[in-house]
């Protein structure tokens, strides 16, 4: 078909069509027939298009112009036009007198725009007289912008001033000789691996040296809000620095007066510290020669330490050999160049950071992070922060493993499959207390039960219960308190567990394999995952999906 064929053929079935004009308030229509007999315009359409334009005519007449249709105009009646009204605009101020904005209503059919000058009037009996911008006000006046070129039922809101802000205040600080936080992770060296050898906890200084410096605070200026009034810049805070044990202040500047290990104690932006200097107390080996050791300071131990000895200290506890059954206790870290197994009730706990090459068979509680070189093998271990287990083997393999925040670990379990148990986002107090009520709450409700049926007993048989009435007396009120205890114990249980904030944000990160019959438990209300019979082969992270309320498998 040619493009004239194709023409006619439009032409040939063209539809009816009708069109109105307002010309001075009168209604004119015009009418075709179109060449499709079978699509001539319709009356209901017609009349329900006149209705709604409020037009007035005869129905009759526009009948007959309908039945015509001969393309002509006709004035039909009175156009009733729609009322008209102007655009109106508010000016609105924050409720701090920071900000100006103006809220525009368009205006309806003819209605007018408000000027520069109606603006630039209601601002200023606003008294509004800070931070306007005037090309912007040009551009609102003369209807400008492009978003307000648009037609229909619209609110819009736009900034008009602005306050100038106050410059906020310098708050004082601290300026430390040395490293405040050196009980940071790791340093990696090269390819990800990280140096334990040179972990640069033990921060020395010599006698006489400073240590610290409070810097001064630097006053701030004021601002101006939009009616001209001052706003006021937050006063600056003083850093606070603090002599402790064996350190002294000379005017800004804090000094040691001997020589040791330097501690600190300190909020998390530094602007308060409490400095102390602690003797280090080096020993080649604790055993019968020194007993066990109590010191308020870092105990550092270049041999071994025999089964059955413990140490306590304020400070840090460094040794240099594997220990075995053991006790050791710090306030602060343990370093353990070799690492610890045992068998006959070892246990170590830090209430800082612990580090170690290995762990075996043992109970190891962290209350910050816990970094192992190579293993962790069928053990009991608890950290508060993060478990890092990157380097060389890598392995987590069996035993209990509860951590609040993070996990990292090349590979999880064996091929031998033992069963492997991790707590993710549940700090390790309150896993203690969950499994402590779990313990009393099944103990009693078994002795319930028991009480249960001695009641029972003696109701079924009355001669007995007569002459055992004082006895069953005591059963009733013992049963009454031990179910009042346990419903408590209960209620303990839920207040701790809808206590624990934000335990579900906890990630455990694989680097290499997740064998199978490893379970991994998020948050304290117990969302599982269970790898059972494949190993999961592929790098990539673990966490829970609050939307689909399960844990989820991420890859990397």
């Amino acid at each position: 078909m040619d493009f004239k064929e194709f023409v006619q053929d439009i032409q040939k079935s063209e539809e009816g069509y009708f069109l109105l004009e307002n010309r001075s308030g009168k209604a004119y229509l015009c009418v075709v027939a179109g060449t499709n007999p079978k699509k001539k315009v319709q009356w209901e359409e017609l009349r329900d298009r006149l209705l709604l334009l409020k037009i007035h005519f005869k129905e009759d007449f526009v009948k007959k112009i309908l039945q015509k249709a001969d393309g002509e105009w006709y004035e039909i009646g009175y156009w009733e036009e729609p009322e008209s009204i102007d655009a109106k605009f508010e000016i609105l101020v924050n409720d701090n007198f920071t900000e100006a904005y103006i809220e525009i209503t368009p205006p309806v059919y003819k209605g007018k725009w408000f000027t520069y000058e109606e603006l630039k009037q209601k601002i200023k009996q606003k008294k509004i007289n800070i931070g306007i911008d005037d090309l912007f006000l040009k551009k609102l006046a003369y209807r400008k912008l492009p978003e307000l070129q648009e037609n229909g039922d619209w609110k819009k809101k736009f900034l008009i001033a602005k306050a100038i802000p106050p410059v906020n205040s310098e708050n004082g600080s601290i300026q430390f000789y040395f490293d405040p936080n050196p009980t940071g992770k790791p340093k990696e060296i090269e390819d990800g691996k990280v140096d334990f050898k040179n972990l640069n906890i033990i921060q020395s200084c010599k006698e006489n040296q400073v240590l610290a410096e409070i810097i001064p605070p630097k006053l701030g200026k004021e601002g101006i809000d939009i009616f001209g009034n001052p706003i006021p810049y937050t006063p600056p805070k003083e850093a606070i620095l603090e002599a402790g044990e064996n350190t002294e202040l000379r005017g800004n500047q804090l000094f040691s007066l001997i020589a040791g290990q330097i501690k600190i104690q300190t909020n998390e932006d530094y602007s308060y510290a409490k400095i102390s200097v602690v003797k280090i107390l080096e020993l080649e080996n604790v055993d019968y020669s020194t007993g066990n050791i109590d010191f308020t300071g870092t105990v550092r131990v270049k041999n071994k330490v025999s089964d059955g000895f413990e140490i306590k200290a304020d400070g840090d506890i460094i040794i240099e050999k594997t220990v075995s059954n053991v006790k050791l206790y710090s306030n602060s870290n343990i370093i353990l160049y070799g690492g610890i197994v045992s068998y006959e009730g070892g246990m170590v706990y830090a209430e800082g950071n612990i580090y170690a090459k290995f762990i075996q068979n043992s109970q190891v509680t962290a209350k910050k992070s816990i970094y192992i070189e190579e293993l962790i093998i069928h053990s009991e271990v608890m950290a508060g922060e993060e478990i890092h287990i990157q380097q060389g083997r890598g392995e987590l393999i069996g035993g209990k493993t509860v951590c609040g925040k993070k996990i990292i670990a090349k590979k999880i379990g064996t091929i031998a499959e033992p069963y492997t148990l991790i707590y993710l986002g549940i700090s390790p107090d309150l896993l203690k207390q969950l499994n402590h009520l779990n313990w009393e709450i099944e103990k009693n409700k078994k002795l319930l039960v028991e009480i249960e049926k001695n009641k029972n007993y003696l109701e079924s048989h009355p001669e007995k219960l007569e002459k055992d009435k004082e006895f069953y007396q005591k059963l009733k009120l013992a049963y009454e308190k031990l179910k009042q205890k346990t419903d408590n114990f209960i209620k303990q249980k839920e207040m701790l567990l809808y206590s624990e904030k934000g335990s579900l944000d906890a990630v455990l990160e694989i680097k290499e394999i997740l064998y199978p019959n490893v379970e991994i438990i998020f948050g304290a209300k117990n969302k599982k995952y269970k790898q059972l019979k494949n190993s999961l082969m592929r790098p990539g992270y673990f966490r829970y999906d609050p939307q689909e309320r399960i844990v989820r498998f991420y890859r990397k």
